[in-house]
Formats: C-alpha cells, sequence, structure tokens
C-alpha cells in the first residue's frame, strides 16, 4: 500500500520512508491555514498513486483531553458552505456528489489499532470542530462548539477528509492536542507555544506513522 503523509504544524518535517509528504503549510510553514492549497494536495496524492492518507492536526483541547495528547480524529463538525469539494461542475453522478460521511476518517480504527499493539499512548473519540482561521476562535464560539459536541478544534484537517473522502482516498488523523481552546483556561494563545508542543510530539507520530505504514 502506497501511503501519502500530510504534516501539519509543527510537523512538517516528518522524515518518513516511502511515502509521499506534503507539508501542508509549505516548508518552513510559510503557508497560513486560510490559504492551504487543499485541493491540490489531494489531487497530488490520487495522481501519485496513493491508496491511503495519514495526516497530523495542531489542535485546541475543548474538553476530554490535555495538552501533549495523541489523538485518533473520530469525527468533525463543519458548517462552511465554500469547503472545497472534488465536484464543482454541473452534472455527473449525485450518488457519488451526495457523498456518504457516516465515517469521515475511515484509517481511525487502523490508527487505534496500531497504536494499541505497539503499546503507544494515544487517545480516542476526537470530534473536531472546523474553523477556518487564521484566527483563533473566540469564547462564545467555543462554548457553542462544546455544545455541539466537538471535543477539539482545528482549521486544516477537515477539508482534506471531505477531498480525500470523494477521491476515493482512505483518510485519517492524528491530532496533537497543543493548547486549551479560548476560554477554557484563563492564559492567552501564543502560536509559539502551540508549535513547541506539536514539536515534542514529533518522535510520537513518526514511530506511530511508521508503524501503520510498515503493515
Amino acid at each position: 500500500m502506497k501511503y501519502a503523509v500530510i504534516g501539519g504544524t509543527g510537523l512538517e518535517n516528518l522524515k518518513l520512508k516511502n511515502v509521499l509528504f506534503i507539508p501542508r503549510h509549505g516548508r518552513g510553514h510559510v503557508i497560513p491555514p486560510n490559504l492551504i492549497k487543499h485541493k491540490e494536495h489531494i489531487e497530488l496524492c490520487k495522481s501519485k498513486g496513493c491508496d491511503a492518507i495519514l495526516s497530523t492536526a495542531s489542535v485546541g483541547i475543548i474538553s476530554n483531553y490535555r495538552p501533549g495528547d495523541l489523538i485518533v480524529v473520530r469525527d468533525f463538525i463543519s458548517f462552511y458552505l465554500d469547503n472545497p469539494t472534488m465536484f464543482d461542475k454541473e452534472g455527473g453522478d449525485f450518488n457519488k456528489i451526495h457523498t456518504d460521511f457516516t465515517t469521515p476518517f475511515p484509517l481511525a480504527d487502523e490508527i487505534a489499532r496500531v497504536a494499541k499493539e505497539r503499546d503507544l499512548s494515544i487517545r480516542d473519540e476526537g470530534v473536531i470542530a472546523h474553523t477556518k482561521g487564521p484566527r483563533l476562535e473566540t469564547k462564545a464560539e467555543i462554548e457553542a462548539l462544546k455544545r455541539l459536541g466537538a471535543n477539539i478544534v482545528g482549521m486544516t484537517c477537515v477539508p482534506e477528509a471531505i477531498l480525500a473522502h470523494e477521491s476515493g482516498i482512505p483518510y485519517g488523523c492524528v491530532a496533537v492536542g497543543c493548547n486549551y481552546a479560548c476560554g477554557i483556561t484563563k492564559k492567552l494563545l501564543k502560536f509559539d507555544e502551540i508549535v513547541a508542543v506539536a514539536r515534542s510530539k514529533q518522535n510520537d507520530v513518526k514511530q506511530l506513522f511508521n508503524a501503520i505504514i510498515s503493515e
């Protein structure tokens, strides 16, 4: 099986063998979330014959987790009407266009299984709320998202999950809980601190992904 790996904030330099590696924010983290060309990334994976996509996402914690936790993402909440899609032209097979999203992260079970078998520390049942950024969220937004059932919040993996699913490529995301979301604590959020936590988990993510890829 040929894998692609999309590395997120703080994890743009994962050194993995025999994979197509895409640094989501560019080398050196120069592309903000709102300018990422998600569709191009997924189309590249498809053109290179990738059978599956693993990704990382640095996320804010709404509930259930602590900074430094690795989290298997299982589901998402997104209400944006302009999410990217592979179906941006008239006509076509509407059974495919209205894609079923009962399982938006098809590789979640595999990620959880391998982590357990290799005795790697990981948390499960991540429900990510999608925000577009680049600004961070407000207290009121986080409170609303919590009431809707989200326990983490992030800006980047949901568009990838949508596009990969529409393209028929199994996708999985390991989130790194980097900080408590706005209003969960009184501490103000700083990007450098988010990056530092993500980078501290680089070896753990690399070990997990290598284990999955080697199977």
